[in-house]
């Protein structure tokens, strides 16, 4: 949830798109959950043409195989990278966030 005219709202793709042109990597503060909201960063970073496509197939495969349609809304999300955390920006700063989520997941996997 963002806050807009001092009212909560929820974003959706095309408005992180709108706010992401004309940046490289995007941060944005947001509020998680309806009764207890946490205060967390939503980092978001466009990826490259050709993994979007890889994305769009995964996505589509997978909704085939499940006898469904993929929404706009989640074939929208297939053009960028995010992340949220709550760490603060001192210790992670946007610049660094995906690279530290991918070497997390790296260690997961």
């Amino acid at each position: 949830m963002d806050k807009k005219n001092n009212q909560w709202h929820q974003l959706t793709w095309k408005e992180i798109a709108k706010l992401y042109r004309g940046h490289k990597k995007l941060e944005i503060e947001v509020y998680l959950g309806q009764d207890r909201q946490v205060k967390t960063r939503l980092f978001i970073e466009k990826i490259t043409a050709n993994s979007s496509v890889k994305k769009r197939r995964k996505v589509k495969r997978y909704a085939q195989r499940h006898g469904r349609i993929p929404t706009e809304k989640h074939l929208a999300s297939c053009d960028f990278s995010a992340h949220i955390s709550n760490v603060s920006p001192e210790i992670l700063t946007k610049e660094n966030a995906r690279k530290i989520y991918s070497l997390r997941w790296q260690i997961e996997i």
